[in-house]
Order: C-alpha cells, then sequence, then structure tokens
C-alpha cells in the first residue's frame, strides 16, 4: 500500500472534529458535569489539528468557543460551593445543544 499523505491529512481531520464531539459529549453525559480528566488538553490537541489540516475559519472558532465555555463552566463549578443547580442546567442544555450542533457538521466537513 502506498503512502497517501492527502488522505493521512484527512484522517486527521476526521479524528479531530471526533475528539471535540467526543469531549462534549463525554461531559454531558457526567452527572457532575466536571470535565473528565484530560479532556482540555484533548480539546487543545483537537483545535490544533483543526489547525494543521486546514479546517474552515468556522469550525476552529466554533470549537475554540467550546474550550472556552468548558473551561469558564468548570472553573465556575468548583467555586461553587453548593454546585449551582442553575449553573448545572445551563451547563446540561448547553453540552447537549453543542454536541448536537457539532455532529451536524462533520458530514459536511468529512466528505471529502
Amino acid at each position: 500500500m502506498e503512502y497517501d499523505p492527502v488522505q493521512e491529512v484527512r484522517l486527521a481531520h476526521k479524528d479531530a472534529y471526533a475528539e471535540i464531539y467526543d469531549v462534549v459529549s463525554d461531559a454531558a453525559a457526567s452527572p457532575s458535569l466536571a470535565l473528565p480528566t484530560g479532556a482540555q488538553n484533548r480539546l487543545w490537541l483537537a483545535l490544533d489539528q483543526l489547525r494543521a489540516c486546514n479546517a474552515p475559519s468556522e469550525d476552529i472558532e466554533f470549537a475554540q468557543g467550546i474550550s472556552v465555555t468548558l473551561h469558564v463552566a468548570a472553573h465556575a463549578l468548583r467555586r461553587s460551593r453548593r454546585g449551582n443547580i442553575v449553573l448545572k442546567q445551563n451547563l446540561s442544555h448547553y453540552l447537549t445543544t453543542t454536541a448536537g450542533e457539532w455532529l451536524k457538521q462533520l458530514p459536511m466537513q468529512l466528505s471529502a
């Protein structure tokens, strides 16, 4: 089998999109809505992969927004001594909605 650099870029591209979806859906499935261990690093690595694969700037900006929101929410939940129920509900809604929106982008971005 011959090495195909274009195919390698496409596979890295697919992995980055899938990884972002996995991080968001894992966080949404967490009962405490805390980010799973290493989730932020996984998200940053996937963002780097999107940039390296020249993904559309809208997708990179969307992924950056996800990263920032998860970071801020995780910090707020850690600071909340009583586990702010409204914050958890809002975060749960955000994660569920975001996972769905990100998933909608996958077929268009990976059809190459």
